[in-house]
């Protein structure tokens, strides 16, 4: 009987609880025709397709370029340079497969100098010309002060027995310690081919963000002296400087960077590709 009067006694005091609840409020109505919906821009966007302006003028370009063309492989140095790295080494590492080929781990195995090598090499002679060299590579050799040559690609050089040659570069090639452009480890395309007196060249180099690329430019000690032909220049934010070189030899040209007229800028062109014809011509050390 207690416990149903209890019973009675809770459900009544939910009743008396529930009574006394307070009756929900509405909320106030919202006047949205008094506020500001209205939503500031800056009406200034930025399109990519647009370049912006120039960077650099007709003579920074003419500085950018020489500095690029400087660094202007050739397969001959690329060539010299790897032979180099054989001189004492010893059997067991690297693995060698041949002359100046190599098998080794690419994690590296320890020389007995104290130079890690990795990677691998292929290297052939042919016998039908005077010089027929291919490297085709994917390796590193790292010296006991930590200073790394990168041979990575491919290279070849064909020179006949009458001074006639054909080369060319591809890939990423050199690293510290070399005194000639591979010093700087650029990744470069370049073929090439001529003679102790004409260069016929188109490819390109692309260095610490900035690039050149040669399109079919030439070089003739009789009938061009100073070279011809076209180069476009990148700067590190992707935008193009092109020049090209008038008919008359004379190493200047025209110089446009997108759409827009720089005037007239000059380079030394006659003078690089005079230069890699006799690097790429000179005989190699005896010792290579």
């Amino acid at each position: 009987m207690r416990a149903l009067s209890a019973g009675v006694s809770a459900g009544l005091m939910g009743v008396v609880l529930l009574g006394c609840a307070p009756e929900p409020v509405a909320p106030a109505s919202l006047d949205t025709a008094s506020l500001d919906t209205s939503v500031t821009t800056d009406t200034a966007t930025v399109d990519p397709s647009v370049p912006p302006p120039p960077s650099l003028d007709a003579a920074g370009v003419e500085a950018e370029a020489a500095t690029l063309l400087a660094g202007l492989p050739n397969a001959a140095d690329v060539l010299q340079d790897w032979r180099d790295l054989f001189l004492g080494t010893t059997p067991g590492c690297p693995g060698i497969t041949g002359p100046f080929s190599i098998v080794a781990p690419f994690s590296g195995c320890l020389a007995e100098d104290g130079r890690i090598w990795a990677g691998y090499a292929v290297y052939t002679e042919g016998d039908a010309e005077k010089i027929d060299v291919l490297l085709e590579a994917d390796a590193s050799v790292t010296d006991a002060d930590g200073a790394t040559f990168v041979a990575a690609g491919k290279a070849s050089l064909t020179i006949t027995e009458a001074g006639a040659f054909d080369a060319a570069v591809s890939g990423t090639w050199g690293g510290a310690g070399h005194d000639d452009w591979t010093g700087a480890g650029p990744s470069v395309a370049v073929w090439a081919t001529g003679d102790a007196a004409s260069v016929a060249l188109t490819g390109g180099v692309s260095l610490d963000g900035a690039a050149i690329y040669l399109s079919e430019v030439t070089w003739d000690a009789a009938t061009c002296p100073e070279g011809a032909g076209e180069l476009a220049i990148r700067d590190p934010g992707g935008w193009w400087y092109t020049l090209v070189l008038d008919a008359d030899c004379g190493g200047c040209g025209a110089l446009r960077y997108v759409d827009t007229d720089l005037g007239r800028a000059c380079v030394p062109l006659g003078a690089v590709l005079a230069a890699l014809a006799d690097a790429t011509l000179a005989p190699p050390p005896e010792d290579g």
